[in-house]
């Protein structure tokens, strides 16, 4: 009697192992009728030796399920001597076994089989630290999928769980929409007070992102604080949220030293912290290092993100850590590393991360796009857009659109990029931390395209978008701005205010030696940028970005002859032999009478030809002309 009211029983279990076939029976049950208990591991026996359509699910056989045919007929006995209570009773011990032992999905689908929807909702809510900890959006997805309609409206704990599954995948009016339910519900309803009160945290933490997006950097700070004072420690993805909120939006106001320090300050001992947590921090540094355009920092929080984040499987913010790494790659001019990481086909699937993956994904299509590979380019931005259509959220579309502007101007399809930049409505400006922001693609259209119109349009945006990156204190994208308004600047004749937008982007993209940056606005920079009065250190970084143009846009013979095809085209006239050597000489600091004494020459004619270098090279002086020099790399052809 006992196994067949084992057979009967587990007959409701998809799969199932010796504990679990013992915990569904009830206990007056678990005694045979020779009086002795029977275990789990004899109905197995039983089932393994009797050959009773058992399947081995693993190789060690502890694991089976049944044929589906002889699983039916069991079922169709069982409906003959179980009541319905009897066999929800089943699904109920099913649903706290799997429970017990981390099976949670299995776990939720045995109460929704016993009709017990709000007990399976009640699961999910008192697994959501773990869940968003652990980064399992999938997971969360599923399992929200299972509940039945109108449950997830009827519970704040859900709303809130699916807010957070929409920020992630990129929904982020989604997610303002389910937050504003969830707080209309916790207004209302009466709960115990510390989990309100931890409800009312998780809430702040998304709300102070709401702040932040609206330029808000002084309440985004307050909403942050005040979301860390209501999270309970073991809430760390949340926690670890609202910490990066906090460093952006202080950031945000001016203080990004002392964003950095706070963040540091959160894992005096990382060793106590969870990779969760510690992974979280670092991203609040690497953001807040970005928008403070210190490209220095980002590569070595990046790969400290990948060695935290890769052990315990934490897909979001290793999406993040690569955005981190392809950006300091593709501004420095290092696109094999680029096309290296993101060589795999695209995919269009829904993922982790959508945005930082959708950043990820624009970085790989230009560096495919620059080093010759355009049908490559356009592979990425059409799975761009399959991506943000799929996830049907207005950000990444949009996202996706501007993107797709760029590369036409990229390609030579102007008309393309001015047909998106005649539709694209700026306004209200947002905060800019990705790698492509759309109003910045807007200026470069306007500008680049050189018409009266768009020079017109250009005047007025660039003011504004100016002025509101300077509120923000955002310089990565200040310097962008800068140097796209050096450019119309030029066209429009204003040489000293294109010269002076054009070194204060220098100043702000030098200590992170930003060149791509610059070189992707065409020679026409380069020209300008050759002609600027800076001092020594700025001089030679400028150098390293005018010897990257000449990569990009001036045909490099094999043996060049030092600057002689090479600088006319960047506006520095080409050096004679005997300047090339003078300046060589400079180089290893030899005084005129010095230089003079190795070429046997005049000291009068050193300081002559010496005038004629400086001139050429747009400087004032020995060691400016060594500095721009350097940076040029001329020194090493004449060397």
């Amino acid at each position: 009697p006992a196994h067949r009211e084992m057979l009967q029983r587990t007959a409701f279990l998809n799969r199932f192992c010796a504990e679990l076939c013992e915990a569904v029976l009830p206990e007056e049950l678990r005694d045979s009728a020779e009086g002795h208990a029977y275990s789990g591991k004899e109905f197995m026996a039983r089932i393994r030796d009797a050959g009773l359509f058992g399947i081995a699910l693993d190789s060690r056989q502890q694991w089976f399920r049944y044929h589906h045919l002889f699983q039916s007929m069991l079922r169709d006995e069982a409906a003959s001597n179980l009541d319905r209570d009897e066999v929800n009773k089943v699904h109920v011990r099913a649903s706290k076994w799997f429970e017990n032992h981390d099976f949670l999905e299995e776990a939720i689908r045995h109460l929704l089989l016993a009709d017990q929807a709000k007990d399976a909702a009640d699961l999910i809510i008192r697994h959501r630290n773990e869940i968003m900890n652990t980064e399992q959006w999938n997971r969360l997805a599923s399992w929200l999928s299972l509940l039945p309609n109108g449950m997830v409206e009827s519970r704040p704990e859900l709303l809130l769980l699916l807010a957070r599954l929409h920020r992630t995948r990129g929904g982020r009016e989604e997610a303002q929409e389910a937050l504003d339910r969830a707080e209309k519900q916790l207004d209302t309803i009466t709960i115990d007070p510390e989990l309100k009160n931890e409800l009312n945290g998780s809430l702040e933490s998304s709300r102070c992102y709401q702040l932040y997006a609206g330029s808000k950097g002084a309440d985004a700070v307050v909403s942050a604080r005040r979301a860390l004072e209501m999270l309970p420690p073991n809430s760390e993805a949340e926690r670890g949220f609202a910490r990066i909120i906090l460093g952006g939006a202080m950031q945000m106001v001016g203080n990004a030293q002392a964003a950095r320090e706070m963040l540091y300050a959160e894992m005096p001992d990382e060793a106590k912290l969870s990779p969760t947590y510690a992974t979280r921090l670092l991203v609040g540094v690497g953001l807040v290092s970005g928008m403070d355009a210190d490209l220095a920092q980002l590569r070595p929080v990046a790969r400290h993100i990948i060695e935290l984040a890769e052990p315990a499987n934490l897909g979001e913010v290793l999406t993040i850590a690569r955005y981190f790494l392809s950006t300091v790659n593709y501004h420095r001019n290092d696109l094999a590393a680029v096309v290296d990481r993101f060589d795999d086909n695209p995919t269009s699937d829904i993922v982790l991360n959508a945005e930082f993956y959708a950043h990820n994904m624009i970085i790989a299509a230009l560096a495919h796009q620059l080093t010759g590979r355009s049908e490559r380019a356009s592979a990425f931005g059409a799975t761009l857009h399959d991506l943000a259509l799929k996830s049907r959220n207005a950000f990444l579309v949009g996202l996706a659109q501007a993107f797709s502007a760029d590369l036409a101007l990229r390609q030579g399809r102007m008309a393309e990029a001015l047909a998106w930049a005649d539709a694209f409505d700026p306004e209200p400006l947002t905060p800019m931390y990705g790698f492509m922001s759309p109003p910045t693609v807007l200026a470069k259209i306007l500008v680049l395209a050189d018409t009266e119109e768009t020079r017109q349009r250009a005047i007025t945006y660039l003011e504004r978008l100016v002025s509101y990156l300077e509120s923000i204190h955002n310089k990565h994208f200040l310097a962008e701005a800068l140097a796209i308004r050096s450019l119309l600047h030029d066209a429009l004749g204003e040489t000293a205010a294109a010269r002076q937008d054009l070194e204060r982007a220098i100043r702000l993209a030098q200590p992170g030696r930003y060149i791509r940056l610059f070189v992707d606005l065409g020679p026409r920079l380069g020209s300008l940028l050759s002609r600027l009065d800076l001092d020594e250190e700025a001089l030679q970084y400028a150098g390293e970005i005018l010897a990257e143009f000449r990569q990009d846009y001036v045909a490099v013979p094999e043996k060049p002859d030092a600057t002689s095809t090479i600088l006319p085209k960047l506006g520095v006239e080409p050096l004679s032999k005997r300047e090339q050597q003078i300046l060589a000489l400079m180089s290893e600091r030899l005084s005129n009478k010095e230089i003079a004494s190795s070429l046997h020459i005049s000291p009068v004619t050193v300081k002559r030809h010496a005038a004629n270098i400086y001139q050429k090279l747009g400087v004032h002086g020995r060691r400016q002309a060594v500095a721009k020099a350097t940076g040029l790399g001329m020194l090493a052809f004449i060397g």
